[in-house]
């Protein structure tokens, strides 16, 4: 995924990406952060640069969340230390992803509510928080195939993008069909329901 940044003292937009042969580069984009139109340029810069490198639809299984996981912890990751405590977590998540009875969850879900479905779905196929699972359709690009998270956590200037699962596609199309203009409207204090539903699965 490519990323942008910025500096503490330079007015430039930063970028790292990687290119068609797997190389690293992290350079400034020459365009001013505090300009609307070099801000727009540069995100699109990012989304090209993005397709470039997700030249393909990845498989919707274990091995789709390996194709980004470990590069989104690895550019993120400032330390060493946050680095390796991150991957250890990451070990231990995708172990309980490929162990999980994934067709129990959906059953349970059929009693639930809408946005409580759509929600799970998003999480299991991209890995985002619950939060993040409000994605507004204009953000779903169909022509690339990508799916952008406009306000993770950390705002806006942490916004990426990943390549969008096959599965997730038919739910999109609906949405959009459906002239919506988020994936999901959350109720008060989603998390807690959301917790609950776990702790049922758990047991």
């Amino acid at each position: 995924m490519a990323y942008l940044y910025r500096k503490i003292r330079p007015p430039f937009w930063y970028i790292q990406y990687v290119d068609s042969k797997r190389k690293k580069h992290d350079k400034s984009t020459g365009l001013r952060a505090d300009d609307p139109n070099d801000t727009a340029k540069t995100k699109r810069l990012r989304a090209e640069l993005e397709a470039n490198e997700h030249g393909h639809i990845p498989l919707v299984n274990g091995a789709a969340w390996d194709s980004w996981v470990p590069k989104y912890l690895d550019r993120h990751c400032q330390t060493e230390a946050t680095l390796e405590r991150y991957e250890d977590a990451w070990k231990w998540t995708a172990l309980w992803l490929q162990r999980c009875e994934i067709s129990e969850i959906h059953v349970e879900l059929k009693t639930e509510p809408e946005w409580m479905q759509i929600a799970f779905e998003i999480s299991l196929h991209t890995g985002c928080r619950l939060r993040e699972t409000r994605i507004p359709l204009s953000c779903v690009d169909f022509t690339e195939n990508k799916i952008t998270f406009p306000s993770p956590k950390g705002g806006e200037d942490k916004a990426f993008s990943i390549p969008m699962p096959s599965a997730l596609k038919p739910l999109f199309e609906r949405l959009k069909s459906e002239r919506r203009s988020f994936t999901l409207d959350f109720p008060f204090q989603p998390s807690r329901r959301s917790k609950s539903l776990l702790t049922i699965l758990i047991q």
